[in-house]
């Protein structure tokens, strides 16, 4: 008897340090797993935080190249309202200045609707301005062609560009805030 309780205790010795040594990997790999899923996380936010960052900087420079373009067209056709040259003159340098366009608009639309859609409402607000501006040429361009003299749409599309301006700005400056804050 004396042997089979050698015999019992020493297996059940094993089968205590087997379960412990199990129970023990167990609760290390479920450790591990958990710390690679949160480092794996981390990683990937970071790598996010990174992309958007690149994508906020794209989109501010095809905003700041969309609004300078704006600004010389509108400084263009404000030359022929000023009489400074015709507006075959002003054709001339417009398509010359938008065969070189160096700013995508569609990139813009779809990096503010993917990456930054909080500065939608101030990018739809250069729109509004861009649009209104644009309505002005358009009356100054039927105007112009009827033979029509001043009509003052100089001081009008100057504070026209001023607000188109700020929007652009404002736009911008959203941008650039929701940048820090990543």
């Amino acid at each position: 008897m004396t042997d089979y309780t050698t015999i019992l205790s020493n297996v059940s010795s094993a089968l205590t340090g087997a379960v412990g040594a199990l129970v023990g990997v167990w609760v290390t790999s479920t450790g591990n797993d958990r710390r690679a899923q949160i480092q794996s996380k981390e990683e990937l936010a970071k790598e996010r935080r990174a992309l958007t960052r690149e994508r906020g900087e794209e989109l501010y420079q095809h905003a700041d190249k969309w609004q300078s373009n704006l600004r010389a067209n509108s400084f263009v056709w404000l030359g022929v309202m000023e009489g400074r040259y015709t507006a075959n003159d002003a054709l001339d340098m417009e398509i010359r200045d938008n065969s070189n366009l160096k700013y995508d608009f569609g990139r813009i639309e779809m990096l503010v609707d993917v990456y930054f859609p909080n500065s939608r409402k101030t990018f739809n607000a250069a729109i509004h301005q861009r649009d209104a501006r644009s309505e002005l040429l358009g009356k100054f361009k039927r105007s112009y062609k009827a033979g029509a003299e001043g009509g003052g749409f100089g001081p009008r599309l100057a504070e026209s560009m001023n607000q188109l301006e700020q929007a652009c700005r404002d736009f911008k400056a959203v941008v650039v805030e929701e940048i820090r804050d990543l």
